[in-house]
């Protein structure tokens, strides 16, 4: 065999390593043509697919808690402060005008 040549795998449903450099492989590989690799191929998608739905809808329903709950909730609050603030001040202002009379 060459020294950089690809080994040429047998179409079998699993190939034990004999054809490569070595052949220390505890368990066998399956062969890029078997019909094991690509079911393994198709879970291994599946996985993956499942996992980028699964985050693409935790982003949509971040996004909709902070546009929909999170935001009002903080301008309602910054509301209610500018507005305590001010009734404060009322109060002030007419302690104020109270005294100073």
């Amino acid at each position: 065999m060459k020294p950089n040549a690809l080994p040429i795998l047998p179409h079998s449903e699993f190939f034990l390593g004999d054809n490569l450099l070595t052949s220390d492989y505890p368990l066998p590989i399956a062969a890029k043509d078997s019909h094991l690799f690509y079911q393994i191929e198709k879970i291994l998608n599946m996985i993956t697919l499942v996992t980028i739905f699964f985050t693409a809808l935790l982003a949509v329903t971040d996004f909709t808690y902070q546009v929909l709950i999170h935001f009002p909730i903080q301008i309602i609050n910054s509301l209610g402060s500018l507005l305590s603030y001010g009734v404060i001040g009322l109060i002030i202002l007419v302690l104020v005008w109270i005294v100073g009379d």
